[in-house]
């Protein structure tokens, strides 16, 4: 985990320098890894789904993607599925 933590330190950073630090940080625009934190998905994941469109929405800056929380709960709750709608898909 320290690599990661290492790697994660050093997007961060980047990133600020690219944006401003004003940017980055709660209520503003997530990290992947700021993401992987506060919500139940890894950056692989989010990484898969931006690929095929299938993700919440990512605002790209040079070679950093960043996500508004707001689209994240929009998405997760979008792409929830109640426990009788996925009986129904089983059937």
């Amino acid at each position: 985990m320290m690599r990661n933590g290492l790697i994660d330190a050093h997007h961060r950073d980047g990133a600020e320098l690219l944006l401003g630090p004003g940017l980055i940080g709660p209520g503003k625009l997530l990290l992947p890894s700021q993401v992987e934190e506060r919500f139940a998905l890894t950056r692989k994941e989010l990484a898969y789904l931006r690929r095929r469109g299938k993700g919440p929405r990512a605002v790209r800056f040079g070679r950093f993607y960043l996500y508004p929380p707001a689209a994240i709960i929009e998405w997760l709750n979008a792409t929830r599925v109640s426990a009788a709608e996925a009986m129904e898909a089983r059937s």
